[in-house]
This record gives structure tokens, C-alpha cells and sequence, in this order.
């Protein structure tokens, strides 16, 4: 009876160690596979985080090329401009010179248009009505001619091909001699204005016995704009 206790025992011993194995082994599969999970998926992140940081490092050397080739681009457009200035430099340099004599002469031959026609008012010789207004108009583009011509003729420019600036200059030199057109054409076109009142005040018969018309030859050529070349 004893012995059979003792079998018994020994039988229920080994069915609980046989029953236990299989969950252990189990449980270390379930490990071994999420080991292997983990691994996986910190590889899958260091293969993104390289393949991330190989298009980092291309983007930044296409860019570090790009900016080079501008650079390089820039400097060839900027010789290049050199050369055609030098090359322009002095006819450049000689235009402006005649426009600015161009612009002075001008002024003259308008201010003894204006001596006259303020000459023959003064002696009584010719007058209108609104001569006062016309003359204010006359005196105020006068003003304004004498002023941007002195401008122009003490500019002192001189094409630099070397100076970057040397477009900026050039156009704010154009805008210059465009002012003085402008101002020498209002200048001339009050002037006209008046020699017509006096001549027609004169057809009317304002001014009988009077038989001298005021000279009205202002020359019309006024100082060219630069050339855009």
C-alpha cells in the first residue's frame, strides 16, 4: 500500500513537471519573438534615420552648388558689363559733355526771348491784358530751368566702369537730363504763349502805331536723353 503512494506520488510529481515544460517553453518563444520585433523595428529606424540624413547632406550639396553656379554667373554678366562700358566709356562720356552744353545754350537763347518780350512791355511798346499771369508763369519755369540746368552742368559725372553702381548712376544721370527737358520745353512754351497774346493784341489794333512784334525764334533743340546703351 505504501509503495503504491509512493508511485502514486512519483507519477504526480512527473506529470506536473511534464504539464510545466510546455508553458516555458512558450513563454520563451513569445520573448524571443518580441526580441526579434524590437530589433526589426530599431533597425527600420536607423535605416530611415541614415537614408534621412543622406538626402539631408545631397540637398545641402545641391544647394551649395546652385549657389556657386549664380555666384559664378553673376561674376561673368558683371565682366562682361565691364568690358562693354569700357568700350562705350568715352562716347558715353563725350554725349554727356554735349548735352550739357546743349542744355546751357538752350537756357541762353530762351532768357534773351525773354529780355525782349519783357523790354517791349517795359517801353509800352506791346501789352496784353494778362500780362501780369503770363509773366508769373514765365518767371516760375525760368526758375525752375535755371535750377536743374546748373544741376546738370555741375554734376561732375564720370563713368566709372569699375563701380558696381555704375547702372544706378548711369539711369539717375538720364532722369537728370530728363528734368532739364522737360522744364527748358515749359520754359519755351510760356514764352510762346506770351509772343502770341502780343501778337494778336497787336492784329487788334491794342497798339496802333506800334508796328514791332516781338522776336519769337526759340530754337526748339533741347539736350537729348542718354543713350540705354
Amino acid at each position: 500500500m505504501h509503495r503504491l503512494k509512493t508511485i502514486s506520488a512519483s507519477i504526480g510529481v512527473f506529470g506536473l513537471v511534464f504539464l510545466a515544460a510546455p508553458a516555458g517553453a512558450v513563454e520563451s518563444t513569445e520573448t524571443s519573438e518580441s526580441d526579434s520585433t524590437t530589433i526589426r523595428r530599431e533597425q527600420n529606424q536607423q535605416n530611415s534615420e541614415v537614408r534621412d540624413k543622406r538626402g539631408e547632406e545631397r540637398a545641402t550639396k545641391v544647394k551649395a552648388l546652385r549657389e556657386e553656379a549664380t555666384e559664378k554667373a553673376k561674376d561673368r554678366r558683371a565682366t562682361m558689363k565691364q568690358s562693354v562700358c569700357e568700350k562705350r566709356q568715352e562716347r558715353l562720356q563725350q554725349l554727356m559733355v554735349r548735352m550739357e552744353d546743349r542744355a546751357v545754350a538752350m537756357k541762353d537763347r530762351l532768357d534773351t526771348v525773354y529780355e525782349r518780350l519783357t523790354g517791349f512791355y517795359d517801353k509800352g511798346q506791346l501789352t496784353v491784358n494778362d500780362y501780369e499771369a503770363k509773366l508769373s508763369a514765365i518767371e516760375t519755369v525760368r526758375r525752375q530751368s535755371a535750377a536743374s540746368v546748373n544741376l546738370l552742368s555741375s554734376s561732375g559725372f564720370d563713368i566709372d566702369c569699375t563701380s558696381n553702381g555704375i547702372g544706378q548712376q548711369l539711369d539717375e544721370y538720364r532722369l537728370m537730363v530728363k528734368g532739364v527737358r522737360q522744364n527748358l520745353k515749359e520754359y519755351r512754351k510760356t514764352l510762346v504763349d506770351l509772343v502770341s497774346s502780343m501778337r494778336a493784341a497787336a492784329a487788334e489794333g491794342n497798339n496802333e502805331g506800334n508796328k514791332t512784334e516781338p522776336s519769337t525764334r526759340t530754337d526748339q533743340t533741347t539736350p537729348q536723353e542718354t543713350s540705354n546703351e
